[in-house]
C-alpha cells in the first residue's frame, strides 16, 4: 500500500498502513516509570501515588462504582515543556506498549482525559507559552496548554483580543478546546473554532511531532481537532487573532417561558452580521444568575444577547435585535458594555465559587428543532433539579447544556445518567453529542457523521496497537481492557444511576 510522507519536525518519518490492531496488547511489567526517571527531571515526572490518584478523574468525579470500571491510577504523570519532548514520551511510551493519556486542565467532564487503562498521563498544561504574535498575519502561536484567560490577557496588553473562546475561558486551555467541541462564545459570529486553525503542532504515537496544516491530505487538521488525542496530541496552534472592540453591548430579552425566544434565535441566525453571543437561560438558572446581573427578584427565562466590535455595525445588529423582540412582546433591559456582565456570567464557572456546578449533558441541535428540545428537556430538568442553557453557538445551530447544582455521590451518579437521557432526547430530533470522552463514546457514530469511517483507519494507521487514550471513542474497555459493549455500557449507566 502506498506509503505517505509527512511533513515533521523533528526527525525524517513516515505515516502509513501498519495494522488493523487498536486494542492495546497484553505486556510485560512495564519499565516506563524506570525509563522516564532516566530522562525526565524532577519537576517533570509525578510518581506520587497520591499526586496519581487525583489524576483519574476530569472535572466532574464520576460515582465510584464506575471509577473503579472506567479508570485507573496511572503508572506515571509526565509534565512536557516542549513538543518534542511530549513526542519523545509517546515514542518510550510505544516501546513499552504503555497506555498514553493527554490532558489539559480537565474541564470537559465527560471522561476523555481519564486514564481508562492507566499507564502514562500527559499533562499539557507545562506547553503554556505564547510562541509568537504575528501582527502583519493577525495571527498568534501558542502552545496547547495555555489557558484562554492567560492568552487573552497577553493578547491584550498588545492591543488585540480573541475572536472565539469557551464559556470555561478562566480555566480550560487552548488544545483542549481545539481537541473536543470548539463552540462558545463568538462562533456565531466568527464559526467553530476548528474552522480557524491556520496550522498545529502534533505529536504521533510512533514519537514523530509533524505540521499539521491545510493541504496535508489525510492527515491534516481534521484528523486532529476535535478527535480527543484519539490520532495525535496537539502541541501547539497557530490561529486568527482580531484587534480590540471599539464597541462593546449587552442586551437581556425577559421571557415568560424558553419557547419563546425560539423564533429570536431563528431570526438572529439569519442576520448578516450577528452578535458575539446569544444565549438563552431557563428559570432555574435564571434564579441563579439574576443577583449577579442586578436583575432584582426576576427568576424568569431569559436571552442575553451581547454584541462587541465595529460602533455602527453593533448599534445596527443591537436596533434589528430590539425591534424583532418588542415585536414579538419581550421585555428588554439594556446593561451597556459587555465586559461586567460577561465577567459575572462566568463567574458561575467558577469551581471554586459559592455554588458548585456540575455538567449533565451537552448536545447540539438545529435552530429549527430547538422548541421540541425544549418541550423534552423541561421535564427531565425538573424531575433532575437541572438547569439549562442554549447557546446560538454557530449559524443554525444550538448548542444545549444541562447542569445540576452541587456535587454530593447521589448527584454524580445521576448526572453520569443524565448525560445519556440528553443526548437520547437530541438525537431523536436529529442532533448529536458534543464531546465524547467516555459517557458518550458509544455514539462516536453519530458524532463524526461522515467522518467517522476515514477516521477510524487513520486512528489504525498513526497508533498501530493502540496506545493512545485507549478505552474510549472507538471501542470502550475496563481499566482491565474488557470490551464493553455499547448496549451493555448503556444498562450500566442506569443501573449506576439507580435508574
Amino acid at each position: 500500500m502506498t506509503r505517505k510522507r509527512i511533513s515533521i519536525r523533528r526527525r525524517s518519518g513516515k505515516i502509513g498502513f501498519m495494522g488493523k490492531g487498536v486494542r492495546v496488547p497484553e505486556r510485560r511489567k512495564s519499565e516506563i516509570a524506570s525509563s522516564l526517571s532516566a530522562r525526565l527531571d524532577d519537576d517533570s515526572l509525578v510518581l506520587d501515588s497520591q499526586a496519581l490518584e487525583a489524576y483519574r478523574d476530569d472535572a466532574i468525579p464520576v460515582p465510584s462504582i464506575l471509577r473503579r470500571i472506567y479508570s485507573k491510577r496511572p503508572e506515571a504523570v509526565v509534565r512536557p515543556d516542549s513538543g518534542e519532548l511530549v513526542a519523545d514520551i509517546l515514542d518510550k511510551c510505544l516501546e513499552e506498549k504503555t497506555p498514553a493519556t493527554p490532558r489539559a486542565a480537565g474541564t470537559a467532564g465527560l471522561g476523555g482525559s481519564v486514564p481508562v487503562r492507566g499507564g502514562v498521563v500527559v499533562d499539557l498544561t507545562g506547553l503554556s507559552s505564547v510562541a509568537d504574535i504575528d501582527r502583519n498575519r493577525m495571527t498568534v502561536k501558542v502552545g496547547a496548554g495555555c489557558t484562554w484567560k492567560a492568552l487573552e490577557d497577553q493578547l491584550k496588553s498588545e492591543g488585540l483580543g480573541l475572536m472565539a473562546y469557551p464559556s470555561s475561558a478562566a480555566l480550560s486551555t487552548v488544545g483542549g478546546w481545539l481537541s473536543t467541541g470548539g463552540l462558545g462564545v463568538g462562533t456565531l459570529a466568527s464559526g467553530s473554532f476548528h474552522r480557524h486553525i491556520k496550522s498545529m503542532e502534533v505529536a504521533v504515537p510512533s514519537g514523530i511531532l509533524i505540521d499539521a496544516g491545510e493541504g496535508c491530505g489525510r492527515y491534516s487538521m481534521r484528523s486532529f481537532s476535535g478527535t480527543e488525542g484519539q490520532a495525535g496530541i496537539v502541541t501547539s496552534a497557530t490561529f486568527p487573532v482580531g484587534g480590540l472592540p471599539e464597541k462593546r453591548s449587552c442586551v437581556i430579552l425577559h421571557l415568560k417561558r424558553p419557547e419563546d425566544g425560539c423564533g429570536l434565535f431563528e431570526f438572529i441566525s439569519d442576520m448578516e452580521h450577528p452578535p458575539h453571543l446569544v444565549k438563552m437561560v431557563d428559570r432555574n438558572l435564571a434564579a441563579m444568575m439574576a443577583p449577579r446581573w442586578n436583575l432584582g427578584e426576576r427568576n424568569s427565562a431569559f436571552i442575553i444577547v451581547a454584541g462587541r466590535g465595529d460602533a455602527a455595525r453593533v448599534k445596527e445588529m443591537e436596533g434589528a435585535v430590539k425591534a424583532e423582540a418588542a415585536s414579538a412582546g419581550l421585555e428588554v433591559d439594556c446593561l451597556g458594555d459587555a465586559g461586567g456582565p460577561w465577567d459575572a456570567y462566568f463567574s458561575h464557572l467558577d469551581p471554586g465559587g459559592a455554588q458548585s456546578i456540575g455538567l449533565a449533558g451537552e448536545v447540539i441541535v438545529g435552530t429549527d428543532r430547538l422548541a421540541p428540545l425544549i418541550g423534552l428537556f423541561r421535564p427531565l430538568a425538573e424531575r433532575e433539579s437541572l438547569m439549562c442553557e442554549y447557546t446560538l453557538a454557530e449559524r443554525g445551530l444550538v448548542l444545549a447544556r444541562a447542569f445540576s447544582a452541587g456535587r454530593t455521590a447521589g448527584r454524580m451518579q445521576r448526572d453520569v445518567t443524565t448525560t445519556a437521557k440528553t443526548l437520547s432526547l437530541a438525537a431523536g430530533l436529529g442532533g448529536w453529542p458534543y464531546g465524547l470522552g467516555i459517557w458518550n463514546s458509544p455514539h462516536c457514530r453519530l458524532a463524526l457523521g461522515e467522518y467517522y469511517r476515514n477516521f477510524r483507519v487513520i486512528k489504525r494507521e498513526t497508533d498501530r496497537i493502540g496506545i493512545l487514550n485507549p478505552g474510549k471513542f472507538f471501542r470502550i474497555t475496563t481499566n482491565h481492557g474488557i470490551p464493553v459493549p455499547g448496549w451493555l455500557f448503556g444498562i450500566g449507566l442506569r443501573l449506576a444511576g439507580g435508574t
